[in-house]
């Protein structure tokens, strides 16, 4: 029975490990250490914080934060294992780690401690091509026969193994499978009491959807509205001056403000659209305002005031281009 549960025995033959990239479903990392006399001891730290994992996966939940795994490798193992160590090329791999394993990638990396040969190696996984080919076209007949020495070295010891990279992905696309093949299962035998309420609430979100989509669309017909509205009244009121003779309050309680009312020459009172206080709207009273008079009858007229008869129709343009360019940009991004 192997009681060794530390990673630095001092008989430490080879020494692996892996760190996840952040890029991967979840954080899982291990080690993994083989002695001169065959014994195996693997570490595994499972990482399972909601963050990066699926916390609820049955895969996850009910593991310990920190596992160890053993075995007891045979005598043809380790000849098998001691022959390729034997065969690697030391100062071939350093120079790789020189080149390589500095890289700030956030990938996945693996490393291979070599103690008897002074050999430490960490190195990102791309640069081992471990997902891809094998091979490289750019790459020297040297720099392949390195990789290659250290795949076969990790696939290896992951062989004598009773966890690896390979088995860990297996397992956890194996559990994805089960989940949604019961997903699928509890979707196809769902009640009423759990369908009705839900297709309310897509029925409910899709029609607000709608609705915010037909607002966005008559922002700038709205817009386009009052500008030809002003346009108009220009082209066929006449320009006049009336007086301002009194203040109204207008609106509700919680949004009520004084506008001003003003007098055409032809005794036509107008009120104003936009509130305000009232010490600013009884400092306005006595002031001449000008107003656009229908020549045909002088008695329907309409203030010309920047905020009455421009403001409605640059803040609403104004808002349609923003939306535009925003949709654009967005578009362009993807």
């Amino acid at each position: 029975m192997i009681t060794k549960i530390v990673l630095d025995d001092p008989d430490t033959l080879i020494c692996t490990g892996w760190l996840p990239g952040f890029c991967l479903d979840d954080l899982t990392s291990w080690k993994t250490q083989i002695t001169t006399s065959g014994e195996l001891t693997q570490v595994i730290h499972w990482h399972t914080e909601p963050r990066w994992a699926d916390s609820d996966n049955p895969y996850f939940r009910d593991r310990p934060e920190k596992d160890v795994r053993f075995a007891q490798l045979t005598g043809k193992q380790m000849e098998q294992l001691r022959n390729m160590i034997d065969a690697l090329d030391l100062e071939g791999l350093r120079q790789l780690q020189e080149t390589y394993g500095n890289s700030m990638d956030d990938a996945e990396e693996v490393s291979i401690n070599l103690p008897f040969n002074q050999l430490d190696l960490q190195l990102p996984v791309y640069s081992l091509e471990w997902d891809f080919e094998r091979e490289e076209a750019d790459c020297s007949q040297e720099r392949r026969s390195c990789l290659q020495s250290i795949i076969q070295l990790e696939e290896l010891v992951n062989s004598f193994s009773p966890f690896s990279t390979e088995k860990h992905f297996q397992e956890l696309e194996a559990q994805r499978e089960k989940d949604r093949a019961e997903d699928e299962r509890l979707r196809s035998n769902r009640t009423w009491s759990e369908t009705v309420p839900e297709f309310l609430f897509g029925a409910v979100w899709n029609l607000g959807v709608i609705l915010i989509g037909c607002l966005l669309c008559l922002i700038p017909i709205i817009g386009v509205y009052e500008l030809g509205k002003t346009i108009w009244y220009l082209n066929h009121y006449e320009s006049d001056l009336g007086e301002v003779v009194a203040c109204e309050l207008k609106g509700t309680d919680n949004s009520a403000g004084y506008v001003i009312v003003v007098q055409t020459k032809a005794g036509t009172r107008l009120s104003g659209s936009w509130g305000d206080s009232r010490e600013n709207c009884l400092r306005q009273l006595g002031k001449k305002v000008e107003v656009l008079v229908n020549p045909q009858n002088r008695q329907v007229a309409v203030l010309n005031t920047f905020i009455e008869r421009w403001l409605s129709a640059f803040v609403l343009l104004g808002l349609a281009t923003v939306i535009i360019f925003l949709g654009l940009k967005r578009k362009t991004l993807f």
